[in-house]
């Protein structure tokens, strides 16, 4: 599947040259598809980060699958640009990945209250993406909201964790790096960041001292790799984290 997903992008970003569409109709189908594809590998990476989350005992993908998802995502990037994708699939009221809900597998005909059904854990129902494989209607976040906004700023540090390797995972050279840079801000900042904004009468412990060292270096890498775009675009980031 990963191959015919591989000659998709291909042939669709053949045709995004050939039109030069901005707004029509057929790039917009485009962009959806890859963001299907992209909102299912979020998920898939998270089931890996956050594996207990999930209902699983350990993380199960092999190295085999990570290089498949890798290939998958640099296809996806011919028509959709990878980070300010990313961003809004973690942040998006509308289209963004929303909470973890059980969900009934549709691999089997079986009832969800029968013994031999299959259950697992996603964020994605899998009704609704057999809806968009049909249709083409984008799967929309619930009303609870997109899940890092589902936090309201008290973001625990497993879940910052994963989100800096998300990070690691898609980094790519942007165009356009205001979104990593606003996604990497709310990781430093909120509450269980390294660098909380609010202010603390307690002096930092030595344990946040070495997360906060290492992930300066972490932003030292994005900004060396220029994931984030043009340097002058991302003054207000390195400020806060120098002030702090």
């Amino acid at each position: 599947q990963v191959e015919c997903w591989h000659v998709v992008f291909i042939m669709a970003e053949k045709k995004l040259h050939r039109r030069g569409a901005g707004g029509s109709a057929w790039l917009r189908n485009a962009k959806n598809c890859a963001n299907h594809i992209l909102l299912q590998v979020v998920d898939a990476l998270y089931s890996q980060l956050l594996w207990e989350e999930y209902g699983m005992p350990s993380p199960s993908f092999r190295d085999i699958v990570f290089e498949y998802l890798k290939s998958l995502c640099a296809a996806v990037d011919r028509v959709l640009p990878l980070l300010p994708a990313v961003y809004e699939i973690m942040t998006s009221k509308r289209t963004g990945l929303g909470p973890l809900r059980w969900r009934l597998s549709r691999m089997t005909e079986r009832k969800e209250n029968d013994p031999g059904s299959i259950l697992f854990v996603s964020a994605i129902d899998p009704a609704l993406h057999v809806k968009f494989i049909s249709t083409g209607e984008p799967i929309l976040c619930s009303q609870v909201g997109p899940r890092m906004k589902s936090f309201n700023k008290m973001i625990p540090r497993h879940e910052i964790d994963a989100v800096w390797a998300l990070i690691g995972f898609f980094s790519s050279k942007s165009a356009d790096g205001k979104p990593l840079e606003l996604l990497v801000h709310s990781l430093i900042t909120y509450r269980c960041g390294s660098l909380p904004s609010f202010a603390s009468d307690l002096a930092p412990n030595q344990h946040q001292l070495q997360t906060a060292s290492k992930e300066v270096k972490r932003v030292s890498v994005l900004l060396s790799s220029e994931c984030f775009g043009t340097l002058p675009s991302i003054d207000t980031l390195m400020r806060d984290v120098v002030n702090n």
